[in-house]
């Protein structure tokens, strides 16, 4: 197992005067069909490597803001799209995986056409949504990162996250921003409360939390219940993983595809949220289809610790940078 140092970091500056910014948030394209889709950025805009970051449960493609600083000095230009209902993005009652996945394609089409090569990271409930994608952008993709996958075994009861969706006030409070950061956010902004104070003022925390927040629910909460819907359903694996599974085996799993795309699934050995056995088996999956994939559980993290710790997160971002192995970049793979 790998050793990372377990204590948080200082945290890098936080930009919040981008959270209104249009050059990297709230920025739209308009699909073929009409839908709107909404995404935020990071990063070096103008050279970075562009790798589509997808979040969980309960955030907005603004919170990718927080990892700015971290983004330019790794050289990568990250891009967080709001999921059907989140931010300004067209909410699609029952939409499907699958459906998201064409969505993606059409929007790198539409931004990124003139890029070769871009890379995947997903945290939680994002992985599902990057592994849908993935087979849309086959050609295109050098590497992903799959980060506390969401396979819909926990270690904790997970009822209580539609309570949240159910039962949040208005939007006129950082009441609700709050409440749902601190027990559903996979967003940076998940640190105790008493490390904040230490270097950045908790009014302005609460700030940004509040525009995060009010951007999830910038059309209600018909997307939050959309994606609960889902993430209820990712147990049934027949229903909710194999027609993703069935898309990546059509597109990589004959074991001989000309060029292998690496695979790092990272795990916190503290995760509270998804197991290891969950992820054991979430990676199984992807070896049965004979992809390369490394297993890694970083020692003393959580589930939300691992974007939210500097040390972890310049890793998981260096991992998105598909230069070299595992332990080139400072990981050690876990040996059964």
């Amino acid at each position: 197992m790998s050793s990372l140092f377990s204590s948080p970091s200082p945290l890098p500056q936080f930009r919040e005067d981008l959270l209104s910014d249009p050059e990297y948030t709230r920025k739209k394209i308009t699909l073929t069909d009409g839908r709107m889709m909404s995404y935020s950025e990071c990063g070096n805009l103008e050279s970075g490597h562009p790798v589509l970051f997808q979040m969980g449960l309960m955030g907005s493609s603004l919170a990718v803001i927080a990892v700015h600083e971290q983004a330019v000095k790794a050289d990568l230009r990250l891009i967080c799209l709001d999921y059907p209902g989140i931010g300004e993005s067209t909410n699609v009652p029952n939409r499907t995986m699958l459906d998201w996945g064409s969505d993606v394609e059409e929007f790198f089409q539409q931004v990124l056409s003139g890029h070769d090569k871009i890379s995947l990271l997903g945290h939680c409930m994002g992985v599902p949504h990057i592994m849908a994608a993935w087979p849309k952008l086959s050609h295109r993709v050098s590497h992903i990162t799959l980060v506390a996958p969401w396979v819909g075994e926990t270690q904790t009861n997970p009822w209580w996250m539609r309570n949240i969706v159910q039962k949040l006030p208005g939007q006129s409070t950082y009441l609700p921003a709050v409440s749902a950061s601190v027990l559903a956010g996979t967003t940076y902004f998940n640190y105790p409360m008493s490390y904040i104070v230490g270097d950045e003022s908790v009014s302005k925390l609460l700030r940004a939390l509040h525009e995060i927040h009010l951007y999830n629910r910038f059309q209600g909460n018909g997307g939050n219940r959309e994606m609960l819907r889902l993430a209820f359903e990712s147990p049934n694996k027949e229903v909710f993983w194999d027609p993703i599974l069935a898309k990546i085996s059509e597109e990589f799993g004959t074991g001989d595809h000309t060029e292998t795309i690496p695979v790092h699934v990272l795990h916190g050995s503290d995760d509270a949220m998804v197991s290891q056995e969950g992820c054991r088996k979430f990676v199984g999956w992807l070896q049965d289809m004979k992809l390369e994939v490394v297993f890694t559980t970083l020692e003393k993290a959580d589930h939300n610790s691992i974007l939210l710790d500097p040390t972890y997160m310049a890793n998981v971002l260096q991992t998105s940078r598909g230069n070299g192995s595992v332990s080139e970049i400072g990981l050690s793979p876990n040996v059964d």
